[in-house]
């Protein structure tokens, strides 16, 4: 027996060193990977809490390693907590890809959304609401006086990005929309308890509906339009969202896995599609004697690797597809290179 504890513990200090190889080797005899330190943390914990051991802990995972494990205690939780409270997008993503429980609460009473608001990790912050949330995009809130909604409406909004989001796991399901001013913004300008308002319905009779929402504990109001004058499908979306109305979806992880593949697919034709244009060129210059310039597309702005190039997606004013679409965010990971301007399904859409 104690041979067999000391293997794992062996196998956390590979973990912590990023020794994958090693790592493998205990996992074939039989080692456990859920040894836990005196700080309470399992070796996935301990990766999950450095941007250099991304590969390691992807290694611990496809090991089969408790992507839920918790940590009890001060600012601990599960791995999640831990890479959204060190701003490690590209961990938080393969977390949340391989089934981690956004919506766990720790030992404070904060789910890792919530974190990573407070420490204000705004790449974080867009990658978990755009896994969660039921609706996301940019709307026009209105403010003053209502009487001067009829001579100036223009100058009484201002355009906002929303998110309906749970609340937390608890059950019935409790949902909040969270206000921001601006996508930079890792806190929200305003958190509005679904739960505890009233939502009138839209008149989409009238040019350019809007919400009424009546916050009854704070005895506030709020009115929101769609993010483009008189998009009524939008503002349905956003209407059956905050009165907790959810379109059926596929499994997180499957839709992610697609946009892997698609991506993937399209590396792939591309490279094919650029080795005919260099053979075409090569077979030309040896018949004309002349040189040919091949130019290679959009190949060039790709990024394959073991897990494909992924495209992330990004907000539109009609942002209601299954759970939502993620604001835009560029950035180098170990998932591949991100690009600007799609959302899951390739349109391009404005976000001003």
């Amino acid at each position: 027996m104690g041979q067999q504890q000391s293997k794992d513990e062996l196998l956390y200090r590979h973990a912590v060193d990023g020794n994958i190889e090693a790592i493998s080797t205990l996992r074939r005899d039989g080692t456990s990977l859920e040894w836990v330190d005196r700080e309470g943390k399992t070796p996935l914990i301990a990766t999950c809490m450095s941007s250099e051991r991304f590969a390691t802990a992807r290694t611990l995972i496809e090991l089969g390693a408790d992507v839920n494990a918790y940590r009890p205690g001060h600012n601990a939780g599960t791995p999640l907590h831990h890479a959204a409270s060190r701003g490690l997008d590209n961990i938080v993503q393969l977390l949340l890809f391989h089934g981690a429980n956004a919506l766990v609460k720790n030992d404070d009473s904060q789910t890792p959304l919530q974190v990573a608001r407070v420490k204000g990790f705004s790449n974080v912050v867009r990658t978990i609401e755009s896994h969660i949330c039921i609706f996301s995009g940019w709307l026009r809130e209105f403010y003053g006086p209502s009487f001067l909604e009829v001579l100036a409406p223009k100058l009484l909004s201002r355009k906002i990005w929303a998110v309906v989001v749970p609340h937390d796991s608890t059950k019935p399901l409790k949902l909040e929309l969270a206000i921001y001013s601006s996508l930079q913004d890792a806190q929200p300008r305003t958190v509005i308890s679904l739960w505890r308002t009233n939502v009138e319905e839209p008149n989409f009779q009238q040019v350019d509906p809007a919400v009424i929402i009546s916050d009854k504990s704070t005895k506030s109001q709020y009115k929101f339009a769609s993010g483009s004058h008189g998009d009524k499908h939008q503002l349905h979306f956003l209407y059956k969202a905050c009165i907790g109305v959810q379109v059926t979806r596929p499994d997180i992880a499957d839709n992610f896995q697609m946009r892997v593949l698609e991506s993937a697919a399209e590396t792939a034709a591309e490279a094919m599609e650029l080795a005919r244009g260099i053979s075409a060129s090569i077979q030309s210059s040896t018949e004309a004697r002349e040189p040919r310039t091949v130019i290679a597309h959009s190949s060039e702005a790709k990024n394959a690797n073991g897990w494909g190039s992924v495209v992330r997606p990004t907000p539109s004013d009609m942002s209601f597809q299954g759970w939502g679409n993620e604001p835009p965010k560029v950035r180098d990971n170990e998932w591949g290179n991100g690009v600007d301007g799609s959302n899951h399904y390739g349109k391009v859409s404005p976000q001003s």
